[in-house]
């Protein structure tokens, strides 16, 4: 299951940073898309080389998945990044 595996990863790159560190990532991302979408049919013309390799979010759903395991944003760039990807720089939750 790719949620169970994202969130997953998330925890554990969570667990490994400092209080201090940030999380900086690159990833596609778009507003009033579907909350994840893996190789969204003529996004960019990005040709598409096996699964996952363009995975698209809509922006709040990104967000309440980096809050659920206990990051929050930063600062964000949309589409600054390479083939169009969004920058997104994240901190621990303070307890």
């Amino acid at each position: 299951n790719i949620s169970k595996a994202r969130s997953a990863c998330l925890r554990e790159i969570h667990r490994m940073l400092s209080s201090a560190g940030l999380l900086f990532f690159t990833t596609f991302v778009e507003p009033d898309v579907p909350p994840f979408e893996e190789n969204p049919v003529g996004y960019f013309q990005l040709p598409y080389n096996g699964p996952l390799h363009v995975c698209r979010y809509e922006r709040n759903h990104l967000l309440a998945l980096l809050k659920q395991v206990g990051f929050v944003e930063v600062d964000f760039s949309h589409r600054t990044e390479a083939d169009h990807q969004s920058g997104i720089y994240c901190r621990r939750i303070s307890a």
